[in-house]
């Protein structure tokens, strides 16, 4: 699925200073595939070498879109063959592509995710495992179905919602530090996502009990897992899809103010 880093080209050159770059935006939000993949894979280049849409990599894709008017497009390619994931295909082209970009830092706070829209994700990146990531459907054991497991390196956290203008502000704060996490984001005891179905997301999720010893009272914490239904309206993934560029370019702001400052 193109439509996230599509996305994140199209809103990044469009709110360019350029003219050029904004023109460029319109063609390649109506682009085929083909030219689409080849600019896709131009940007993430360099975004994880110089943490930024480079000059060199604009007019490779000022390039890319000159060939295409040049060679006139090919027939309608050939369908791929039938899948018995179709599903948990989708999911798992949208989350290893948000995982290419967003692993290039240790964090990422986004809306929605697999599931639902009712709650925000906080993506967190170990990188000393460093990537590219691998996300595997793998068969189910038994009469289980098939699922997503994350690769090592990568957990998503759940959050409940919150206010637009704090989702703006604790990416940007996330860009300040590339080891530490946000007060307000603190992951203890915070549920967190195990497996993706293709009809419900595993969570684990803790309880809490009063236990009483010989110190006295004390609360403990127990883990279990919970299934979350996919909302199939996929208004989670819409929402997942629509705040990646947005998140991204808060959480880059940081590095990319120093980058303009040691370019001079």
């Amino acid at each position: 699925m193109l439509s996230l880093l599509k996305s994140f080209v199209v809103q990044s050159f469009r709110a360019s200073e350029r003219p050029d770059l904004r023109e460029l935006a319109d063609w390649i939000d109506n682009a085929q595939n083909v030219a689409v993949k080849a600019i896709v894979k131009l940007v993430g280049d360099s975004l994880k070498r110089d943490g930024h849409i480079s000059d060199s990599a604009e007019k490779a894709i000022i390039a890319v879109k000159e060939e295409c008017a040049r060679v006139p497009p090919l027939g309608v390619p050939p369908e791929p063959p039938r899948s018995k994931t179709p599903f948990l295909d989708e999911y798992l082209s949208i989350i290893s592509d948000i995982a290419d970009l967003a692993s290039l830092r240790h964090a990422l706070l986004l809306k929605g995710f697999i599931h639902s829209e009712s709650s925000w994700s906080l993506w967190i990146f170990d990188l000393n495992k460093g990537g590219p990531y691998t996300f595997d459907i793998r068969e189910g054991l038994f009469d289980a179905p098939p699922s997503i497991w994350l690769p090592e390196g990568i957990n998503v956290f759940l959050f409940d919602e919150r206010a637009e203008s704090d989702f703006l502000s604790l990416n940007e704060e996330l860009g300040r530090s590339n080891n530490d996490l946000p007060k307000s984001l603190s992951l203890d005891h915070r549920d967190k996502v195990m497996e993706i179905y293709e009809d419900y997301v595993e969570i684990e999720v803790w309880k809490t009990k009063e236990v009483k010893d010989r110190v006295g009272h004390h609360t403990e914490y127990e883990s279990y897992r919970e299934r979350r239904d996919v909302d199939k309206d996929f208004a989670g993934i819409k929402k997942l899809i629509a705040s990646f560029p947005i998140a991204f370019e808060k959480r880059e702001k940081t590095l990319r103010d120093l980058h303009r400052l040691t370019k001079h």
